[in-house]
């Protein structure tokens, strides 16, 4: 069993920015997801992302997992959360595979 200061549940844009904001705040981090990218990797085109004039939703995800990957943050990929529960102070997670 690893312990971290946080982890993300889900690899969306939302999680993937909660992650970079928490592992450059000098916490320990992982994000766990069926897949880095979310609902816009299954989109056509994005041109809602400030910044970003237009991009393709798989070079968007791809975009934000070589983000987390260049910064160092762990990734568990490949797994749905099934549980998380509170115990003593601590929250676990169980994913699918465990």
């Amino acid at each position: 069993m690893s312990v971290y200061d946080v982890a993300v549940l889900g690899g969306g844009p939302a999680g993937v920015s909660a992650a970079i904001y928490t592992f450059r705040g000098g916490l320990k981090t992982i994000v766990i997801a069926p897949e880095i990218g979310g609902q816009p990797k299954l989109t056509g085109y994005i041109e809602n992302v400030a910044g970003i004039k237009k991009i393709f939703g798989e070079d968007f995800a791809r975009v934000l997992r070589e983000q987390l990957v260049d910064l160092g943050v762990e990734l568990l990929e490949g797994e749905s959360v099934e549980e998380v529960y509170e115990d003593d102070g601590i929250f676990r997670v169980i994913t699918d595979f465990g």
